[in-house]
């Protein structure tokens, strides 16, 4: 019975110290898991030192790369709405240039300013006085000698309406436009080109006579009466300007003060005897037949 309890004792002994082993053992994990955790802690505190001492580098030093990056998108943005203003005003200059060309580029040879058809030339049928062709000589004579600023009603042959005529200001003219003021914007056109051209101040004070030619256009010889200062005495001016069918806009050929006109003839001055008039007026006929 002794041994049995000594027997006893030493289980319990044993179990004891196994209980010891046990206990040191889980105290042992429990001081590994502290120190492990206390290592943790230790690169936590690292990493947080670490991220604290990157932020605080960042906000010393330069902006982050995000803030760069949206600070670079700004100044392009700033750049590229500057280039844009820069584009549209060179469009709008070249859109002007082009404007500009196409406007001179539609005035022709025969337009250009200075430029005067009856230069060099004259009229001169040299006929006796058994003139066959007399109404279209006086007509041609009239025109000539006038440089086309200067036929009456009574010279154009009858049934004639492709040359040279007087313009009439209460007639049917142009659709939409009103002949009166037409012709004072054909005179403010010339004036504008002598006065700019010369540096001149010349103003028109009111229109004596127009006369047209229908071809193609409109061809405009107009007589007018202008002053050359504010002050200054009315002098008789002249103004050529035309318009062709295919042109958007008239142009201006010369303006000047009336030059001399060269006398006409006299025989041309004369009206026609009664049987000249009637042969004139058969002559219309057949015309106007053949032109129908």
């Amino acid at each position: 019975m002794m041994m049995a309890l000594k027997s006893s004792d030493a289980d319990t002994a044993e179990g004891e110290s196994f209980d010891l082993e046990t206990t040191k053992s889980t105290e042992s994990m429990e001081a590994s898991t502290d120190e492990d955790t206390a290592e943790g802690e230790s690169t936590d505190l690292e990493t947080t030192k670490s991220t604290e001492s990157t932020e605080a580098s960042t906000e010393e030093g330069s902006p982050t790369p995000k803030k760069r990056k949206i600070g670079m998108s700004a100044d392009y943005g700033s750049s590229d709405e500057e280039e844009e203003e820069v584009e549209e005003e060179e469009e709008m200059e070249e859109e002007e240039e082009e404007e500009k060309k196409k406007k001179e580029d539609s005035c022709e040879s025969d337009q250009a300013w200075g430029f005067d058809s009856f230069d060099g030339s004259d009229y001169d049928p040299n006929t006796d006085e058994d003139d066959e062709d007399f109404e279209w000589n006086r007509y041609f004579c009239h025109v000539y000698h006038s440089r086309g600023f200067k036929v009456d009603e009574e010279i154009v042959p009858k049934g004639y309406s492709l040359g040279l005529g007087p313009f009439h200001f209460d007639a049917e003219f142009l659709p939409n436009v009103n002949p009166r003021e037409y012709m004072d914007d054909m005179v403010k056109l010339a004036l504008d080109q002598l006065n700019q051209r010369n540096g001149t101040n010349v103003t028109c004070d009111h229109i004596v006579r127009v006369m047209v030619k229908w071809c193609a256009g409109l061809k405009s010889y107009i007589t007018f009466m202008a002053r050359e200062s504010p002050q200054g005495d009315l002098i008789e001016y002249q103004a050529k300007t035309q318009w062709k069918v295919w042109q958007k806009n008239a142009h201006a050929i010369l303006c000047r003060p009336a030059p001399p006109m060269k006398p006409i003839p006299e025989r041309y001055l004369q009206k026609m005897s009664e049987a000249a008039e009637l042969a004139a007026l058969a002559a219309a006929k057949i015309r106007q037949t053949e032109w129908s």
